[in-house]
């Protein structure tokens, strides 16, 4: 689907969870250092990849274009872990090295405001 080649762009940066919401969390992150925010020539998107934890496959999720900085992934069952990485994908089609958050995402049943405040204070 994706492959590396020579020149493959800078990946992007500090990846975190934004809201989390019942079956699904928001991803939200940095253009790559060595570009400005609205600079993303030399990116034609974004790839959004997932894993989860009992598992060794990583699994696109979404290709999202270079000015866009989040999004919610859906359709995560409750009680699974997951980690999410995200990775730059250059005008030519390589891949850059993948920005992953500190810590897996476990899915809860529902989310009080309490585990959300907390969850954002923690990332």
């Amino acid at each position: 689907m994706f492959s590396h080649c020579t020149e493959a762009p800078a990946a992007p940066s500090k990846l975190t969870y934004g809201i989390a919401r019942r079956g699904s969390v928001t991803l939200e992150w940095e253009t790559p250092p060595s570009m400005s925010r609205e600079d993303v020539a030399g990116l034609s998107g974004f790839l959004i990849e997932r894993r989860d934890t009992a598992k060794d496959t990583w699994l696109p999720v979404k290709k999202l274009p270079p000015k866009v900085k989040s999004y919610e992934v859906p359709g995560l069952p409750a009680g699974r872990q997951y980690t999410f990485r995200v990775r730059s994908i250059g005008i030519h089609g390589g891949l850059g090295e993948a920005v992953l958050p500190e810590t897996p995402f476990t899915v809860a049943d529902r989310y009080s405001q309490y585990t959300l405040a907390f969850l954002l204070k923690v990332l």
